[in-house]
């Protein structure tokens, strides 16, 4: 409804010489290229790996945020200073931690090495947080995941070498839109699964889940040390 109600009251703003008419083949082709998009990431094991591992992470970090503030004023009884205080320290440091990663942390060691420790890390942290005593152990397992958060939105800046330069942008549109699959499932399903298991130690399985999600991220990273990228950087090509 909303695209009809656009397309028939928005003014256009191409010269009349750049316009085409709208035909049903545009729409065809429209959806033809998402899908040729799609199957690029059957062009190398590597990308393939990639794009899950995209898709776990997009779960992972929406699931979490989506229910993180909730819970940490039901179980902990945080205020909203308290809640305030703790989302500035986590955007504080996540942009110099992903800079140091993205400069020296990648050449030094290369990406998959890197997801490998901070999703390893991750994982622990969302697993500490069924079982924190008391504040400064929240806190601690809270910020264990920083390193996770700031790879995540560097994913898409590795993935972009894998192919040549005149596919680049249908990679991240492809990547993009596995973000989207994945951020959305993660914050319908993030609510239910809080919803349903509330009684159960203020929802314990939610980070049980995020935990399993971040453990399989990070064993994938690790797999994709082992595929060889320049092998896959010719057959992607």
């Amino acid at each position: 409804v909303a695209f009809v109600v656009l397309y028939r009251y928005m003014p256009e703003t191409l010269l009349a010489a750049q316009r085409k008419e709208f035909k049903l083949e545009m729409c065809v082709e429209a959806l033809t290229d998402q899908i040729k998009s799609v199957e690029m990431f059957s062009a190398s094991t590597l990308l393939t790996a990639l794009a899950i591992f995209y898709l776990l992470t997009s779960l992972f970090v929406m699931a979490t945020w989506n229910v993180l503030l909730y819970w940490l004023e039901d179980k902990f009884s945080f205020l909203e200073a308290e809640v305030s205080y703790l989302l500035l320290g986590v955007y504080f440091i996540i942009p110099p931690i992903a800079i140091l990663i993205n400069s020296r942390a990648f050449p030094a060691y290369g990406f998959e090495r890197v997801f490998t420790a901070v999703y390893a890390l991750s994982a622990v942290g969302s697993f500490m947080l069924v079982f924190v005593p008391d504040n400064v152990w929240l806190y601690v397992a809270i910020y264990m995941q920083a390193g996770s958060w700031a790879a995540y939105i560097l994913v898409l800046g590795v993935a972009t070498p894998l192919v040549g330069y005149e596919d680049a942008g249908r990679l991240q549109g492809a990547m993009y839109g596995v973000s989207t699959i994945g951020s959305l499932a993660g914050s319908v399903g993030s609510l239910y699964l809080f919803d349903a298991t509330y009684d159960d130690d203020y929802a314990a399985p939610v980070w049980y889940v995020c935990g399993g999600l971040t453990l399989a991220s990070c064993l994938i990273s690790y797999a994709m040390i082992y595929m060889d990228r320049v092998n896959k950087l010719n057959s992607a090509n």
